[in-house]
């Protein structure tokens, strides 16, 4: 198997692990993970789409709805663990109730899991171009846009998704060389008696 092979198949189960736990800590009410959620996502984009997405939240907190912003590109995203029709509109409503489409002409919103399959009716109330498929993205959208991505950005993506990597590891050892040290340690012991 390919080097890259090997990494694309690490960031679809590292994306599946990370989907899993913003469902199960936002089951208990615990949202941290979203929150960290957002700098990942503003950190992926910018190496899959070769933007220069910043993160508002980081300067002003609570940003009418959008996370994350490149003021060079004009593209806008908001990033989300709620897939509802709902929520979708609710960002656009307020993205023109803002008149964020004066400062950007995309929107994008991440979602953090699963999209629904379809958002047909979303109301556009101004100048922006939106299209649900290409605009609404989840997982296993951004792993589609990783596949063609070259080795070196696809290394990249996984160092920033495999966080893990980089905590000491422990090592533990077998039942078998358990025994040989045991084994080892009982004829010293028995020498020395």
């Amino acid at each position: 198997m390919q080097r890259k092979e090997l990494l694309v198949k690490k960031i679809n189960e590292l994306f599946a692990r990370w989907q899993i736990e913003i469902e199960n800590l936002n089951s208990m009410n615990l949202h941290d993970l979203n929150l960290f959620s957002e700098y990942m996502i503003c950190d992926l984009l910018n190496i899959i789409f070769d933007y220069k997405l910043k993160n508002i939240n980081a300067s002003e907190k609570n940003y009418p709805s959008i996370d994350l912003s490149d003021r060079t590109n004009r593209i806008a995203v908001q990033v989300t663990a709620t897939s509802s029709k709902v929520k979708i509109q609710s960002t656009l409503t307020k993205f023109f109730g803002n008149n964020l489409q004066e400062h950007y002409d995309e929107l994008y919103i991440i979602i953090l899991g699963k999209r629904q399959v379809r958002y047909s009716g979303l109301k556009i109330e101004g100048e922006l171009f939106f299209d649900e498929k290409n605009h609404i993205l989840d997982f296993r959208d951004l792993l589609r846009k990783v596949i063609p991505l070259n080795l070196d950005k696809v290394e990249e993506i996984t160092r920033i998704l495999n966080i893990d990597d980089d905590k000491p590891k422990v090592v533990k050892k077998s039942n078998a060389s358990r025994i040989t040290r045991n084994l080892s340690l009982k004829k010293k012991l028995k020498k020395d008696l």
